[in-house]
């Protein structure tokens, strides 16, 4: 177990994070700069959206108090504040400073070779000067052959002795002709061979950095229980997946198929900074569906998401993701099956959604988006049949109801409900709830405004109308439920039929 240090008197801790009591003191914190000037987007993070007070010692990461919980769970994590204060820390200053030394001996490496290359280059300039004062004077000798050449012609075709002294000249300056040798050939071989030396040498650098990848991919595959099949599709859901998956490419294999899926529960950590790795040994269609930030405010886009996107956008068949990555992978994606979700926070989210050419299938709703954003959707002609409501409230209730009660209204007769069906086809209507916080109150009055089920009508084998009735789903996972309320909500659900799902129930629920 990794040593675990109070943030605020640096003493040892014993205890399990599990057995923790929450420090309110740190998480009230977060909430002091909200009465002064908001801090910009690279000073929140990524990943919760909350400040980055602390540093973990072991990544050179900025932090959030949340990071220190989840992602860095198992880091030695301090705090910025102490770092400043706090000589306890000074082993973790030592170690930063080391990460920051290496990173800039990096640096300096890699500028060594293109910055001799440079001096080549320049070199070669002014020799190249020299060559062009040789091919003008080359020029010049070869207009005035060509002309002797025509007055020769011009002189055997009519001889006359008056043209005898002319013709002399002629010979005379043909014998003459002697282009002068290249004086800086030789020097210009060299240099040539200077610089092709150079850039092998550069290769090698290359090829080095690589290796610091295999490296990494290395010490990820250190904890891998076993190698993934060979050119078969491949499916990541958590860390010890992804840690296989890298020793599978450093064995070699390939994947048909790339599934990314990383959960809250447990995220893949570091997905940005990998996904460069697992698009280049991928042959076919990648999906795409971080939920761990797909479900959290939008902090702004990842460098390095987009720079997979760039590389490898062309394979991808599923992305989730904010309005600017889902547009960068919808222009970049050549799958003929493109499905999109985007998270939506404000009204300007829609506005650059407008310009997807491929319509959302699913949906992701922050607490800041307003209803009105429901009849945006409808002049984009949006009809989503996945949505994803993440921390809701029995606060938040009315405004969820509203914004589905506008693209999908209740039902005033039942055969409204054929309406209904007529949008979302076959589909049935999907509700994910993560990390729900509503209370069996709330709940209900969810269940009594939901959709029940669709309606879907078609002809059967005695050419008859038929119609099938489809119960839709909500998935749900609890945050403050008890077990007896998830059963009483569930008999609830069922008399309604709708098919209420419990994910991810915590020993406190059981």
């Amino acid at each position: 177990m990794p040593d675990r240090k109070c943030p605020n008197c640096s003493k040892q801790i014993t205890h399990t994070v599990d057995d923790l009591a929450v420090n309110y003191a740190l998480i009230s914190s977060q909430k002091k700069y909200s009465s002064s000037k908001s801090p910009s987007e690279s000073e929140l993070c990524r990943n919760h959206g909350c400040q980055v007070d602390y540093l973990c010692v072991d990544c050179g990461d900025l932090v959030c108090w949340k990071c220190s919980r989840d992602l860095h769970l198992r880091h030695r994590v301090e705090s910025v504040e102490d770092l400043m204060a706090n000589d306890s820390t000074a082993y973790a200053r030592t170690e930063l400073r080391q990460i920051i030394q290496g990173k800039l001996d990096a640096l300096k490496k890699s500028l060594l070779i293109p910055r001799e290359m440079m001096q080549l280059f320049n070199k070669l300039k002014k020799y190249g000067r020299e060559l062009e004062d040789w091919l003008d004077f080359r020029q010049a000798l070869e207009t005035s052959v060509a002309a002797d050449l025509e007055t020769w012609d011009s002189l055997i075709a009519n001889p006359v002795k008056e043209n005898k002294k002319t013709l002399k000249d002629v010979m005379r300056r043909i014998n003459e002709v002697n282009p002068p040798h290249i004086q800086t050939l030789s020097q210009i071989k060299e240099k040539v061979a200077e610089l092709s030396k150079k850039a092998a040498e550069l290769e090698k650098f290359f090829q080095e950095s690589s290796a610091n990848f295999n490296s990494e991919a290395a010490a990820l595959s250190d904890d891998a229980s076993e190698l993934l099949p060979n050119s078969e599709p491949w499916t990541l859901t958590n860390e010890a997946l992804t840690k296989s998956a890298f020793a599978s490419i450093l064995a070699g294999h390939k994947a048909s198929k790339i599934s990314v899926v990383s959960l809250p529960s447990e995220p893949i950590r570091r997905l940005p900074a990998r996904l460069d790795a697992l698009g280049s040994v991928c042959d076919g269609a990648i999906e795409l569906k971080p939920l761990d930030s797909f479900w959290r405010a939008s902090t702004g886009s990842d460098e390095r998401l987009q720079l997979f996107i760039q590389k490898h956008g062309y394979k991808v068949s599923k992305f989730y993701g904010s309005p600017e990555d889902a547009l960068l992978v919808c222009n970049a994606s050549r799958q003929s099956n493109l499905s999109l979700g985007v998270r939506l926070c404000t009204i300007d989210d829609l506005d650059r959604c407008s310009a997807l050419s491929v319509k959302p299938s699913s949906v992701c709703c922050i607490q800041s988006l307003p209803v009105a954003a429901g009849t945006r959707m409808l002049q984009l002609g949006w009809r989503p049949f996945q949505w994803h409501f993440p921390d809701l409230h029995d606060v938040d209730l009315d405004w969820m109801i509203t914004l589905m009660e506008i693209l999908f209204p209740p039902p005033v007769v039942e055969s409204t409900w054929i309406v209904f069906a007529s949008i979302l086809g076959t589909q049935l209507f999907h509700c994910h709830l993560p990390r729900c916080c509503l209370t069996e109150k709330g709940f209900k009055k969810l269940l009594e405004h939901f959709p029940e089920y669709v309606i879907s009508g078609h002809s059967s084998e005695d050419n008859s109308s038929r119609l099938e009735y489809r119960s839709n789903i909500i998935y749900c996972e609890p945050v403050s439920l008890s077990v007896d309320a998830c059963v009483r909500l569930t008999f609830l659900a069922k008399r309604k039929e709708i098919d209420l799902r419990w994910e991810f129930l915590s020993e406190t629920n059981v």
